[in-house]
């Protein structure tokens, strides 16, 4: 018999507070950062705002990553990493066991939330003798691609289904909010306009935008039978941005892949789907701002301009995105020109107060790390400069 204040404890009063303390247990585990309000998102607690590390360097490969590189990236603030399944310019076939096997020592290793990062870049290819890129020049795989593979002619679009497939099960496997899609068209930009397509596949313009949405319909048909409450972060849509047509008569049209977007989209509304997806800002806002004021305008321009497509797709979200530096001396590339060349910020302390403006306006943040800033998130000693000044927004729990 135990006395508590004067008060006798029950055994129900103490199977009642062990209880408690499990549940508390779960909810919150030991070594998880306390400085992010946690919010419930599909049976996965994700931090508000929550802050994803996209990174260029080949290095985040899947079957790259070792225990020297996922401690670097465990000793960072970020709440979710990205890791390429296979990169953007494979050709090389793939399995489910293969991959799932190195996911296991990912997984058993890493603090950090992995989000598998796929590329439209597989069904892109030209069939054309010029202006052939380098980086694909070699490769079959991809030369016999009209454009882009959206009739499966060339058998990569079922090799493309066959990798969303896997990536959903190995961000179950991860216990990963889910997936980021990157629907750039590295091979061939040229297919970003559907007159492009239409010469290249010998079809109508109409003929092609329908395809286009059962192409995202599919994925999320795939998406149902795998991964239901998976989060499928675009890092850009164009949803909301249509482009004028060749023909002066005809009416504005999206970019090819806004059409795979809203198939998608579509095609989870009308299955009732958990399913949720994350439109990054990669077009809209870009990476780089030439002040407070101008970031400021582009969120604002960019919520009118979206304003009917997010009533109208209510599982569409909003995301920001940016790519920071620590020294204007290792810009190199398009990060040294145009805006970004312009932009007035020095190292990463100028970053915070454009950061707290995306965390005051978007729940859901993708940081750029790209060489071409000198922010390798792989090197030990430079993470750790930019990984201080992203900590002091990370930990600021205030929303202006």
């Amino acid at each position: 018999m135990s006395y508590l204040n004067n008060k006798r404890i029950s055994n129900f009063d103490i199977i009642s507070f062990t209880t408690i303390v499990f549940v508390l247990l779960i909810y919150y585990p030991f070594g998880h950062r306390a400085y992010s309000e946690e919010v419930t998102l599909e049976k996965h607690v994700m931090p508000k705002p929550y802050f994803l590390l996209v990174n260029s360097s080949y290095q985040n490969q899947l079957d790259k990553l070792d225990v020297e590189k996922i401690k670097v990236l465990n000793d960072s603030p970020y709440h979710g990493i990205t890791v390429r399944i296979i990169n953007e310019f494979d050709d090389k076939p793939f399995d489910f066991e293969s991959l799932k096997k190195k996911a296991e020592f990912v997984k058993n290793n890493t603090s950090k939330q992995i989000w598998p990062w796929i590329f439209l870049n597989r069904i892109i290819g030209t069939n054309e003798k010029d202006n052939i890129r380098d980086v694909i020049k070699d490769k079959p795989y991809f030369l016999k691609i009209k454009g882009m593979d959206i009739y499966d002619e060339a058998g990569t679009l079922s090799d493309f289904y066959n990798l969303w497939r896997i990536s959903l099960k190995l961000a179950k496997n991860f216990s990963s909010p889910g997936v980021v899609f990157d629907m750039e068209p590295y091979n061939n930009f040229k297919v970003y306009k559907v007159d492009y397509l239409k010469e290249s596949q010998n079809k109508s313009n109409e003929e092609i935008k329908k395809h286009l949405k059962i192409i995202g319909s599919n994925l999320t048909v795939i998406a149902q039978e795998e991964y239901p409450e998976a989060i499928v972060w675009f890092l850009f849509t164009y949803l909301g941005y249509q482009t004028s047509t060749i023909n002066p008569f005809s009416e504005k049209e999206y970019m090819t892949v806004s059409y795979i977007a809203e198939g998608m989209i579509l095609e989870a509304k009308k299955r009732n789907l958990p399913m949720k997806f994350i439109d990054g800002g990669e077009v809209g806002l870009g990476y780089c701002y030439s002040s407070l004021e101008d970031m400021k305008y582009k969120i604002q321009g960019r919520q009118d301009k979206l304003k009917s497509v997010l009533c109208e797709y209510n599982k569409l979200y909003l995301g920001g995105t940016i790519a920071p530096w620590n020294n204007i001396k290792l810009k190199r590339g398009w990060m040294a020109e145009k805006i970004c060349g312009k932009s007035p910020s020095k190292t990463i302390e100028d970053f915070i107060p454009y950061i707290r403006i995306l965390s005051t306006n978007y729940d859901y943040i993708w940081i750029y790390a790209t060489n071409v800033a000198g922010y390798d998130a792989f090197d030990k000693e430079i993470s750790s400069q930019f990984n201080r000044g992203l900590e002091k927004i990370f930990r600021d729990k205030s929303r202006e």
